[in-house]
């Protein structure tokens, strides 16, 4: 599907390897490594030892398919901004997960690396971090710990409290940009993807949860 989109895209060679614990998903330009023992399922006891309880969400054989897509897509559209504020990093995210949604026969929530309940609760509280976000005025921020706490990884967004799953400024960039395809029907994916201007998207969106 991805050649589909980019027809010049070489289709690579897949291989399994073990990884030590380390790496999910290797690349280079011909091949796509899968460590194995990096999906061996979220029960697997040795996991207890090596990583922390939120990372185990997503070391299931269900979530190869998902790290792939969306590790091929982040390493060949790298972050272009010129900027670095909160909302170019949540549009840039959000853009290439919406993109992996439509690639994958897989529920939203597994395509972001989140539980249904996780998912769930962004969607019931969706308007209040959206209010907390323009509240606090953190859109049009550059700081790093704010960047780190709205879209990397952690057992929670602390930005928004201990309730709110990890990465949720990701989740509502795919939020605004599934919002924008919505409203611009003839906007192809590719020309989503490269489409920086992350305050024209957020303004065309008619984004409003």
């Amino acid at each position: 599907r991805i050649h589909w989109l980019y027809p010049e895209t070489e289709i690579p060679v897949f291989y399994l390897f073990v990884s030590g614990f380390q790496t999910p998903v290797y690349f280079n330009d011909d091949l796509i490594g899968i460590g194995a023992d990096m999906y061996l399922g979220s029960d697997y006891e040795y996991y207890n030892r090596v990583v922390y309880d939120y990372q185990k969400q997503t070391m299931r054989k269900e979530c190869v398919a998902g790290d792939v897509v969306s590790g091929y897509m982040f390493m060949n559209f790298p972050f272009a901004s010129a900027k670095c504020r909160l909302i170019d990093n949540m549009l840039y995210r959000g853009k290439l997960m919406y993109v992996c949604s439509t690639l994958l026969d897989e529920p939203d929530y597994e395509v972001m690396g989140y539980t249904r309940e996780q998912w769930q609760w962004c969607e019931k509280y969706e308007r209040q971090v959206w209010n907390r976000m323009m509240d606090k005025r953190d859109l049009f921020k550059t700081e790093q710990m704010l960047l780190t706490s709205y879209l990397n990884d952690g057992p929670f967004t602390s930005e928004i409290s201990q309730e709110a799953p990890p990465r949720i400024g990701t989740w509502i960039g795919w939020r605004i940009a599934e919002s924008y395809m919505e409203h611009h029907p003839n906007v192809t994916l590719q020309e989503l993807i490269a489409n920086n201007d992350a305050e024209q998207i957020l303004r065309d969106s008619y984004y409003k949860p």
